[in-house]
């Protein structure tokens, strides 16, 4: 037997005993007795254990890849001997086997986290670890089911194999590197808010809110970031930063509720949505889980599916046991709230009270993430006759609640007091008219989303403005970085709204020195190559072309865009020029030829609104991370 088998198998065994002692201290705390009592006063030690061997276990396949250690099967399904180290680090990650492993890594590490931080004398760590744990395990039993590290005799082979069939060159990418971290580490962080939702609603734990705050903002903004690097990746890999696949559209639906539920969170802290908030934590979990089985099962055909496809039969079973006991706890807890008070609150009556307008937002968050939910499970269950939902159904069902979204956050922007409110609102209501009567775009859709973003940006800044007023670093930092927040959200759908005005020409250059012109720009090939580069028993062909591009007669950029077929797939590595207001993307295609005559075919296209797409998520990033340093200093 593997090493690497006898360290999972040793995971599992501690994992179960660790889980075992923190039911016993449960049982002890409540009089009862308890088998094996030893083992109940070793909880830390035992958790110690579980996250050595699992580590130790990650760590032994992160250096088989690295080193091209083809006689693991793993490690010939995702490597080669050319493939940079990095990538092959990254390759970890790629597989299904990798990827659940990496999830229930993260996991571990939290509940190792948690223990070393908190310990087990609290029922509510207790508890919370009690919870986590058994996520973790049951990702770490599929991941040894799917085992790992099987030789590749064992696999079939008829012996070791001198080179790897190496990662999908697509992956070949420096924001695949980031990407699927950005998406596991997220989802096994938000396992705090979900297991802090729990324990308040079965026993009304009060602090669970305040104790998962710091883990939910972390987990969102990392859930943030893996949905931009992905869409980063997509961008150099095919054109578009954001096609409606199933990943993609899977990780957006968890951003959404998770989302929601923040919001929410922003309530309960005044006593409200006492049964609301934590089970929209619950449910953003459940909805990360559903992520997962999504990203990795390959139930759904896509551009986007590099995994093998496992049999999710464990994965489906384990989804619905979670969401069944889930929603059974919301209801026993709601119905119990019910009952014990009609109200404590006397609301304001104001259809656009600060209440209302968080209800708004928290509703139609829920319903965009409802919307893709409802694609998703539609198209899983098409795909088995093989039947396919329009990815316009996203778009077209998704619009409406966008600009209601929009509406709502400038309305929430604006103070909700007496008569200056009433004079906002009236002065809102006059900029979003103005803008739409003024028609900058030619569509009445764009001209209605533009009139909205604006609304929606001026009244950010206001309230950030406004927050400066307020006495103190720390209560400025608390009071404006929500509003730069909001603000980066809405620059960031501005550069969205912007690069639907892309423009798409595919050019014939007839000559060194040829220039086309597309939107504003100009675009010039100077140098055709093609080199063959030499790997491990193989040549591979790159065809280059060098390319100028020219604004307003002057030259603002200059490189190579490169095409290359490796193991079957056509691989383009644009030339992009990224500029304030619009980005040139140029694609060499791979035709060309100098001799007997001369002819290159390239796709450009210009997107506009690019760099103030990515600036609005730099703002989040800035208006997020105050937050996070004052909840660790807390």
């Amino acid at each position: 037997m593997m090493i690497g088998s006898v360290l999972l198998y040793l995971s599992i065994l501690f994992g179960l005993l660790s889980v075992y002692s923190l039911v016993g201290r449960e049982l002890r705390e409540s009089g009862k007795n308890v088998l094996f009592g030893k083992l109940v006063s070793q909880t830390k030690n035992l958790i110690r254990l579980t996250a050595l061997f699992f580590s130790a276990s990650c760590l032994l396949l992160i250096y088989y890849l690295s080193v091209s250690d083809f006689s693991i099967h793993y490690v010939w399904q995702y490597t080669s001997l050319d493939l940079p180290l990095v990538y092959k680090m990254s390759a970890f990650w790629t597989g299904d086997i990798g990827s659940f492993m990496f999830l229930a890594w993260v996991l571990v590490l939290v509940v190792l986290w948690l223990s070393e931080r908190h310990g087990q004398e609290s029922a509510f760590m207790r508890r919370i670890q009690l919870i986590i744990l058994p996520v973790g395990l049951f990702f770490l039993l599929i991941a040894t089911f799917l085992s790992p590290f099987t030789t590749s005799i064992d696999a079939g082979m008829d012996g070791i194999p001198e080179d790897g069939a190496g990662l999908n060159p697509l992956l070949v990418n420096k924001w695949m590197i980031f990407h699927p971290p950005g998406i596991f580490i997220p989802y096994g962080i938000m396992a705090v808010a979900f297991a802090a939702g729990i324990i308040h609603l079965l026993a009304g734990e009060k602090d669970w809110e305040r104790f998962s705050r710091p883990y939910t903002r972390l987990a969102w903004i990392l859930l943030g970031a893996g949905i931009v690097t992905g869409t980063m990746w997509s961008y150099e890999v095919w054109e578009n930063y954001w096609i409606w696949d199933p990943a993609f559209t899977s990780i957006l639906m968890t951003w959404l509720l998770f989302t929601a539920y923040m919001h929410a969170s922003g309530m309960y802290r005044s006593r409200r949505m006492e049964s609301l908030s934590p089970a929209l934590a619950v449910n953003s979990f459940i909805l990360a889980m559903y992520s997962t089985y999504i990203i990795r099962s390959g139930s759904i055909q896509s551009p986007h599916t590099f995994a093998e496809g496992f049999q999710t039969m464990p994965l489906i079973i384990f989804i619905v046991l979670l969401f069944v006991m889930a929603e059974g706890v919301v209801l026993y807890r709601y119905f119990k709230a019910h009952k014990e008070t009609k109200s404590k609150h006397s609301d304001s009556t104001s259809l656009l009270s600060t209440i209302n307008t968080f209800y708004a937002t928290i509703i139609l968050l829920a319903g965009l993430s409802f919307i893709l939910f409802w694609g998703l499970t539609t198209s899983v269950l098409f795909d088995y006759i093989k039947a396919i939902i329009s990815v316009d159904f996203y778009g077209t069902w998704s619009y409406p609640l966008s600009a209601a979204l929009l509406a709502v956050l400038g309305i929430c922007m604006i103070e909700n007091t007496g008569k200056k409110w009433v004079r906002n609102i009236a002065v809102g209501a006059v900029l979003v008219l103005v803008i739409f009567l003024l028609k900058p775009a030619d569509d009445i859709t764009t001209n209605f989303s533009v009139s909205l973003l604006a609304f929606a940006g001026i009244t950010s800044v206001y309230r950030i403005l406004r927050s400066l007023n307020v006495s103190g670093m720390k209560n400025k930092l608390r009071a404006s970085c929500p509003h730069i927040v909001h603000l980066g959200i809405a620059v960031m759908l501005v550069g969205v709204l912007m690069s639907a005005t892309a423009v798409d020409e595919t050019m014939l250059f007839m000559k060194f020195g040829d220039k086309k012109t597309v939107a504003d720009y100009e675009i010039e090939i100077i140098d055709l190559s093609f080199p063959v580069s030499h790997k491990h028993a193989t040549a591979v062909l790159s065809k280059i072309g060098t390319y100028n591009i020219y604004k307003d007669g002057k030259l603002v950029y200059s490189g190579d865009a490169r095409f290359r077929e490796i193991k079957g797939e056509f691989i383009t590595e644009p030339l992009i020029y990224r500029g304030l207001l619009a980005d040139v993307n140029v694609r060499y295609q791979g035709i060309g030829t100098m001799t007997p005559i001369f002819i290159s075919v390239a796709n450009v296209r210009v997107v506009p609104g690019m760099t103030i797409m990515w600036l609005g998520s730099i703002l989040i990033v800035i208006g997020i991370l105050p937050l996070l340093l004052l909840d660790r200093k807390n």
